[in-house]
């Protein structure tokens, strides 16, 4: 199975969320594919920076789950930040960005098993 990762950046009882465009649409995790050799966590780090222009650093990993198609397994993580940074995001792939309410989460169309990701991370912090 292929690897993945994403990673739930979290601002008090805040998360960043992308609105996807293409084929899969929906609010989704900042992630993706990871390189030919390349770790999970380095998969998250740079996929953050790719999707949002955010530049973390030690990521915890939550567990693994796959993706909605079954083609991918998905490598989770999370970020505890003490304020919302400047987020870029990449048009071709994102529309939006988006800093949810923790509560709010349900209200939104979420991609493929984002919600699954996000309850994950919500069972760690």
């Amino acid at each position: 199975m292929k690897q993945s990762a994403v990673c739930g950046i979290i601002v008090n009882d805040q998360i960043l969320l992308l609105n996807r465009v293409g084929k899969i649409k929906g609010w989704c995790l900042p992630g993706g594919k990871s390189d030919d050799d390349e770790f999970p966590i380095d998969t998250a780090i740079r996929e953050t920076y790719e999707e949002t222009s955010i530049l973390i650093s030690n990521p915890v990993f939550v567990g693994c789950d796959t993706s909605a198609d079954d083609r991918y397994c998905v490598n989770i993580f999370f970020k505890k930040m003490d304020k919302k940074l400047n987020v870029i995001t990449n048009i071709t792939e994102h529309s939006e960005y988006k800093w949810v309410k923790i509560d709010d989460i349900n209200q939104l169309v979420l991609a493929g098993n984002t919600g699954n990701f996000i309850n994950l991370i919500l069972d760690m912090i």
